[in-house]
């Protein structure tokens, strides 16, 4: 079984190491989260390379790497949340203070120093210790600590998602709903192998000595699947396409300031918008212009896309609507169905996206 564990953990170190810098080799259309993914996954290679050199006894050549692994939990959940962040919110950056989520590495390093700073032949006999089966970790403070802090990230990961879900609701954006699909998968894999590593830590050191580079081995292997399969995850390729796309536009400026004064004219004056069933071409018919010239005049001029756009109109309408005396009576699903949205889910997500509010939270401030 050793044998077979060391192989598993040579391959999987090696993959994750591959993946690593292959993914901070990336120049053309580089996705900045990228960075925070390559980290991650060099996080999960050297918990492989550590597992390397425990079952091939390596490690007690260098016994000081082997009390370096508590650390890993600390850095992983804010890596992981960094790179959803990144991938999920468009205007998401790194900043100096972020560096803040590192704090408690920092804090363990220095709680275990005394620890880590045992001398070799010490670290040699505690690890002979593990090998002869004498040895279970303590259910300790620190340990649940770590776990806590993990389970934390975890969750804010999944409410980054949740929250990205709903403004994928309220837009018809097909590369967001390939990366929320890559990113549930993410972290229910993250929880799936930091559950059964944590339960296994505490209850069986045998078994998880044999799980957890087989489970690690099999996500980092997974990500390079996706990686072949849908390279566009790992490419900002929403700028090239949408440059790309326009290259050959024959539209005149001239042309493209009188298409935007018609379009805002049709949206005010005919309100258009409340129609739930309005297409980019049905209003460009309407223009009586191309759905690939109106689509060009919208992202171009407002910076935006038809269902961003559409939807901006919407909320405009649906605020008025709210604080309008005459519709007091009306349930927010109704003036939701009124302005347009077929669903009160995409109405909320689409309403707290542009003003940073719920619709109850709208009305209570502007003392309704």
């Amino acid at each position: 079984m050793n044998y077979f564990i060391t192989i598993i953990s040579i391959l999987g170190g090696a993959q994750g190491l591959f993946l690593t810098f292959s993914l901070l080799a990336l120049k053309k259309h580089q996705l900045q989260a990228n960075r925070f993914l390559a980290a991650t996954i060099f996080v999960l290679s050297l918990t492989l390379v550590i597992a390397f050199l425990h079952f091939s006894r390596l490690v007690l050549h260098l016994p000081h790497v082997y009390n370096i692994t508590p650390l890993f939990t600390l850095m992983y959940g804010p890596l992981l949340l960094f790179y959803v962040k990144g991938i999920l919110q468009p205007n998401w950056q790194p900043k100096i203070w972020r560096s803040l989520h590192f704090i408690p590495v920092i804090v363990f390093i220095y709680m275990l120093w005394p620890r880590l700073n045992m001398s070799g032949e010490t670290k040699a006999m505690y690890l002979m210790n593990i090998f002869e089966d004498r040895y279970l970790p303590a259910f300790n403070m620190l340990a649940m600590v770590r776990i806590g802090h993990l389970a934390i990230y975890l969750i804010l990961g999944f409410l980054v998602y949740r929250t990205a879900r709903m403004r994928r609701e309220s837009s018809n954006n097909g590369m967001l709903t390939t990366r929320l699909a890559w990113v549930v998968r993410i972290l229910s894999g993250s929880v799936i192998i930091w559950g059964i590593y944590t339960f296994l830590y505490f209850y069986n050191q045998y078994w998880l000595n044999i799980a957890a580079p087989i489970l690690i081995t099999i996500a980092l292997y997974s990500v390079g699947f996706y990686a072949i399969r849908f390279p566009e995850l790992f490419r900002d390729v929403q700028l090239k396409s949408a440059s790309a796309k326009y290259e050959y536009s024959k539209l005149s400026n001239e042309e493209k300031s009188r298409i935007k004064d018609l379009l805002i004219e049709i949206l005010q004056k005919d309100k258009l918008f409340n129609n739930q069933d309005l297409k980019l071409q049905l209003l460009a018919q309407r223009l009586d212009v191309s759905a690939q010239s109106l689509s060009q005049i919208i992202n171009e001029e407002f910076k935006q896309n038809f269902s961003e756009l559409i939807n901006s109109y919407r909320i405009e309408e649906a605020k008025k609507l709210l604080l309008n005396e005459t519709h007091k009576h009306f349930t927010i699903v109704a003036i939701a169905n009124d302005v347009g949205f077929s669903s009160k889910s995409a109405f909320n997500a689409a309403f707290k996206r542009i003003t940073n509010q719920t619709p109850s939270e709208f009305i209570k401030a502007n003392g309704n």
